[in-house]
């Protein structure tokens, strides 16, 4: 019998009873038929498509005797039948399920990877994890989820990147740069083998400084780079005065199924890790997306997944 965490997303018509039907088949996947569910979240959609609309977030816990494989399998079904498609990547949808955990799973493969990549530094999983698995341990960091989300809480909006050429890491920063400053986020780049901003960032900073958001002014964020080895994801402070809120390792494919098997020497806290084969663009909207992430708070809404069979719809 194995501890699975499982999260439920959706933003298209009918939320609500989507995410109430999915509770309903957990429960029935779950030992006794009873899974354990956090409380429901509504956050802004970050990343893909402008103008979609809030999300609803929530997270089970169900112990259960399926295999990672077979409960990834059953939760792409069920998308399916739910009417979820996949031809943009972060496009609305009408739910989105992703196996986080299975006890300590961990692994790395064309169909699956354990832990889930982006859970560490995304509080609209975070959250709700920590609602009904707070001292869960995440495999790879080696700290359980409630410390992780204490790190997002910490003062001081602090990046560390690690790996990658320096001219590699300037196009990443740029694009990040370019993206962030049109949601109101000053930027502020630390580094000491390459430029500080290229003059088309300090521009874009000039330009956009002061904006807000619908939410008004979000905190200034310093990224920091580094020309350590990204196979050294040490818990070290990385060029800056705090542990970084979240740690960027650019690594090679071979890199990342070394960190997958030698978790115990990784950075114990949130982590991005991006493939060195990926492209500029995609890389910039991955940590910019992660940014975002951690600037936005989920809002704890009065709904509950706890009784599955209450069925619940939106006016």
């Amino acid at each position: 019998m194995a501890k699975s965490l499982i999260s439920l997303g959706a933003n298209l018509d009918h939320r609500v009873a989507t995410m109430v039907e999915v509770a309903d088949r957990l429960h029935r996947i779950s030992r006794d038929h009873r899974a354990v569910f956090s409380r429901v979240y509504e956050s802004i959609a970050i990343g893909g498509p402008s103008g979609q609309g809030g999300f609803l977030n929530a997270v089970a816990l169900i112990d259960t005797d399926q295999d990672a494989y077979e409960i990834l399998d059953t939760l792409k079904q069920w998308e399916i039948e739910l009417g979820r498609t996949r031809n943009i990547r972060w496009a609305p949808r009408t739910i989105d399920l992703d196996l986080l955990l299975h006890d300590q799973v961990v692994c790395h493969t064309s169909e699956l990877t354990l832990p889930h990549p982006r859970m560490t530094f995304r509080r609209f999983v975070l959250h709700p994890c920590c609602d009904v698995a707070p001292e869960m341990v995440h495999p790879i960091a080696g700290v359980c989820l409630e410390d992780l989300l204490r790190q997002l809480n910490a003062e001081f909006n602090d990046v560390a990147v690690l790996g990658g050429a320096p001219e590699d890491r300037e196009k990443l920063l740029k694009g990040v740069c370019e993206r962030l400053v049109t949601h109101g986020i000053d930027l502020e780049i630390l580094a000491g083998d390459i430029p500080l901003c290229s003059e088309n960032m300090t521009e874009a900073h000039s330009d956009h400084k002061g904006s807000k958001n619908q939410k008004g002014d979000l905190p200034r964020w310093r990224i920091s780079t580094d020309t350590k080895h990204p196979g050294q994801l040490l818990n070290t402070p990385h060029k800056i005065s705090q542990t970084p809120k979240l740690l960027i390792a650019l690594m090679e494919p071979s890199q990342i199924e070394k960190l997958h098997s030698e978790s115990s020497d990784t950075f114990a806290g949130p982590q991005l890790v991006i493939d060195n084969s990926s492209s500029t663009e995609a890389a910039a909207d991955d940590v910019a997306a992660a940014i975002l992430a951690i600037s936005h708070l989920p809002v704890p809404s009065k709904r509950s997944l706890s009784e599955g069979s209450e069925r619940q719809h939106e006016g």
